[in-house]
């Protein structure tokens, strides 16, 4: 039972980790003329690719029907972002 808890927190974690990076991309988009000269975007970038093995990682913890559908939160946590940082 302890695994499947890592589980769902690497999973959750990695997703918020994935909105937050989509949410920064977004912004660094808006904001900058040449976005790839930006360390932001740079930031961004291994930010979704951390969340993305976060959320790979999950998978050896937990069974992939308690894991897959914590996928969600990274739409909603991305919702959320959204509105507070992009307006």
């Amino acid at each position: 039972m302890n695994l499947v808890l890592l589980g769902v927190i690497t999973a959750v974690s990695g997703n918020c980790l994935i909105a937050l990076s989509l949410t920064l991309q977004k912004h660094v988009h808006n904001k900058y003329d040449s976005p790839a000269r930006s360390p932001l975007c740079w930031l961004a970038l291994f930010g979704m690719i951390g969340g993305e093995v976060g959320n790979f990682a999950a998978f050896g913890f937990a069974s992939p029907t308690i894991v897959s559908p914590l996928g969600a939160v990274s739409v909603i946590a991305n919702s959320v972002l959204a509105v507070l940082f992009l307006h």
